[in-house]
């Protein structure tokens, strides 16, 4: 026992670290960023309901890492289906309310607060582009943190003019496939602020080192 106790730092040491796309993904009622200059916070980006994405690029991501993280993120089952049962109408016919019509039909940013959580039908089952959410992708180089101790180590996150390449295209991707006008960005390699109303909450990370098909 002993024996392994000393040997563990070693092997740890020893052993290949493991980099991946690794993205913490959040539901959320409303998000925003903002960067601080001279004249005060400024505003970058805001959203209504939707998903807010800090996203970890590491030194060994590719394109295709990129790719599925893209598909993923658009994928995730993380919002409640239609409220049953049905309700009458105004023409005394049945309909389901769906809570993502409205958001669906509003302009972006300004879905109403809490159109989600009126959704009290099966949940887990939609994901933000079937209710019409908005996306806030924020760069987070911290995510790829390896601890020393008590002192985070990030020789694992991708040096930022190359970050910036996959990071954009995976917001592009995310856009090309839903709608570019709600896919939001913060502000990349700056010092942001960063505002969320959790929903739930409920709070999810994923990282491209489990693919699943």
């Amino acid at each position: 026992s002993n024996s392994f106790c000393t040997l563990l730092p070693a092997f740890i040491f020893l052993c290949p670290i493991l980099t991946m796309v690794k993205c913490v993904v959040q539901r959320v009622f409303q998000a925003s960023v903002g960067v601080l200059q001279a004249e005060g916070l400024v505003p970058v980006s805001s959203i209504g309901p939707g998903l807010m994405v800090l996203v970890g690029i590491s030194t060994d991501d590719t394109d295709a890492d990129i790719e599925w993280m893209a598909r993923k993120l658009l994928n995730l089952r993380l919002f409640p289906g239609p409220v049953a049962p049905s309700a009458p109408s105004a023409n005394g016919t049945d309909e389901v309310v769906d809570a993502a019509a409205a958001a669906a039909a509003a302009k972006p940013n300004e879905e109403p607060l809490g159109s989600y959580a009126a959704a009290q039908g099966k949940q887990w089952t939609r994901n933000v582009t079937e209710v019409g959410g908005s996306v806030l992708m924020v760069s987070q180089f911290t995510l790829c943190h390896v601890l020393k101790g008590n002192k985070p180590d990030f020789h694992n996150a991708m040096r930022g003019e190359h970050a910036k390449v996959l990071y954009d295209k995976m917001c592009t991707l995310m856009g090309t496939a839903y709608d570019a006008e709600r896919i939001k960005q913060g502000a990349f390699g700056e010092h942001m602020h960063v505002s969320i109303v959790n929903d739930g909450p409920v709070t999810l990370s994923i990282d491209t080192k489990n693919k699943d098909k």
